[in-house]
């Protein structure tokens, strides 16, 4: 679960050219919700938004490709986002496996969705005239359970040589920093102390730990 230091500069150059790409992303890029995962949302969510984050995969290894998401519905009057794992079935169906705990979106924080064969990847990042941040949660499974294994953080300055990369491991309670000064690589590695790792369905992306409160 440790990134590499070449890892985590690729990380920070990722959320770079995510942000200055992200205008120029077509709409056929995105993968969209299959239906049959959108109605089985909506027996749980009848305010389900159209608009959703989407990842598709395999993610428990039956050959039938799998759907993780972060969708938006309407509670009291506030949109609310949740992580959503359905798993695909082979007569076309999706099951609802687990969901996160609600949180509110945030209009400066940008929300991506992945999957990596059994691992799914929640990266919030946001952009300033001048910087950027970005960190990516990485949940598997543990004991039949969807847990936070750790988490990668970037940050830098639009156009500057210097970087801060921060890889944590919830499994082992161990943590690298790395950063790149003048050219120059500095390492440091340490124990976590304090427990970080949470089930996905108690993950709230508003409130979740990132690379911030552990530099």
């Amino acid at each position: 679960m440790r990134l590499s230091f070449r890892s985590t500069l690729l990380l920070i150059l990722v959320l770079h050219i995510t942000f200055v790409s992200a205008a120029e992303t077509t709409t056929s890029d995105i993968p969209t919700l299959p239906i049959a995962a959108r109605v089985e949302l909506l027996r749980s969510y009848p305010s389900l938004k159209q608009e959703a984050e989407v990842a598709l995969g395999d993610l428990n290894g039956d050959g039938t490709a799998d759907c993780a998401t972060i969708f938006q519905y309407v509670a009291d009057g506030t949109d609310q986002n949740r992580i959503a794992v359905l798993y695909g079935q082979k007569d076309g169906r999706f099951v609802l496996a687990v969901q996160s705990a609600p949180w509110e979106p945030h209009m400066r924080r940008l929300e991506y969705i992945g999957i990596e064969k059994t691992t799914i990847t929640i990266t919030a990042s946001s952009v300033g005239y001048t910087d950027y941040s970005g960190t990516a949660y990485r949940f598997v499974v543990r004991e039949g359970r969807f847990v936070l294994a750790g988490l990668e953080y970037g940050e830098g300055e639009i156009g500057q040589e210097e970087k801060l990369g921060i890889s944590a491991n919830f499994l082992t309670n161990q943590i690298e920093k790395s950063r790149m000064v003048h050219g120059h690589r500095k390492t440091s590695r340490m124990s976590l102390n304090g427990k970080y790792r949470i089930d996905l369905q108690n993950f709230n992306l508003a409130e979740a730990t990132d690379g911030r409160e552990l530099k």
